[in-house]
């Protein structure tokens, strides 16, 4: 809603200048561009609007700042979190049709012991335990993610992984 605070107080806005803003951020800011439906409500005289952004099946959609660096967040309830790569890759990955194979090595049974005394397990504790490069554990974390094996939560603090459901 634009025109309430937060703290649900109805201030209103211009409509017409508010839209424009909202479309031109939806294609000039937004990689591939949003789509959006807008309704526009009247409370007390003054001018509310409702985005509604169903949820694409493109993903990810890259934001880009105000350094022009495109980069993909992640909402979570009120608040915008920075998607770490492992994610990202997840996402590109989710579009295409191709089946994720993993081979069982060190690396991967280190981590799905790992997960098996502990609740979670960071990126960079995985690379330690697990004895490989970044870029290598992120292709394995991106797998097991792909195939169900692990899961990836979120938080302000970073995101971290869990033993998914199909262990």
């Amino acid at each position: 809603l634009i025109g309430v605070k937060d703290n649900g107080v109805i201030i209103g806005v211009e409509s017409e200048e508010e839209k424009y803003m909202i479309e031109y951020a939806a294609e000039s800011f937004c990689k591939p561009i949003i789509s959006f439906e807008m309704v526009e409500w009247e409370f007390e005289g003054k001018t509310v609007l409702q985005v509604i952004i169903d949820k694409s099946n493109i993903q990810p959609h890259y934001s880009k700042d105000e350094n022009g660096k495109w980069l993909v967040y992640i909402r979570q309830y009120d608040e915008n979190i920075l998607a770490d790569k492992v994610y990202v890759e997840v996402l590109k990955r989710q579009n295409k049709d191709n089946k994720s194979q993993i081979k069982y090595s060190f690396a991967e049974s280190q981590l799905i012991e790992y997960l098996s005394n502990n609740q979670k397990i960071t990126f960079k504790e995985f690379c330690k335990i697990g004895k490989v490069p970044p870029y290598v554990a992120e292709r394995i974390l991106v797998n097991m993610i792909g195939m169900g094996i692990i899961n990836i939560i979120h938080s302000v603090n970073g995101a971290h992984f869990t033993l998914g459901t199909i262990l």
